[in-house]
């Protein structure tokens, strides 16, 4: 018995570290047009240009000297490099372990049912499992929620390039 207690502790703490992968916010030097010709291609951009004016789309190409997005309304614009003063993407955050609260999710209906089944037949080891299994999943849950919070963005702006 003393034997699995370590082990215990080790498949509890297991999954600390790797909790949610970096995102970083901005590349090293912003300050380079480089990092706008690393952009791959369909990723959605948004240029501010030196009208005050915003174009947003999907990125088409990047020379030394213009940037072509297609518009939301498929057509294709042609920016020179001249007259962009801030170029910024839109990343999904990547949330690798989604999948991690259904089982919290079954396990707190099947300790509801199971203790709704044990109290309807009168059996007190039916409903002394169930709730235990319903209480674990509460907290469970609760945990979940606190580390995976619904108001989290799917979405996050990166700045690529400002001149």
């Amino acid at each position: 018995m003393r034997a699995l207690l370590p082990i215990a502790v080790a498949v509890a703490l297991a999954g600390c570290a790797t909790h949610r992968a970096h995102v970083a916010s901005e590349p090293a030097d912003v300050h380079d047009w480089a990092a706008v010709l690393a952009v791959p291609a369909h990723t959605f951009v948004s240029a501010a240009l030196d009208d005050d004016h915003v174009s947003d789309g999907y990125l088409v190409s990047v020379t030394d000297t213009t940037l072509t997005i297609r518009r939301r309304d498929s057509t294709r614009q042609t920016i020179p490099r001249a007259t962009v003063v801030r170029v910024e993407t839109t990343v999904r955050l990547k949330n690798s372990d989604a999948m991690n609260g259904f089982p919290i999710g079954v396990g707190t209906v099947g300790g509801l049912a199971g203790t709704l089944i044990g109290v309807a037949t009168d059996n007190s080891t039916v409903k002394g499992w169930s709730l235990a299994v319903l209480g674990t999943s509460l907290v469970a849950g609760f945990a979940y929620m606190h580390r995976h919070p619904a108001w989290e963005p799917d979405y996050v702006t990166r700045v690529v390039y400002v001149r």
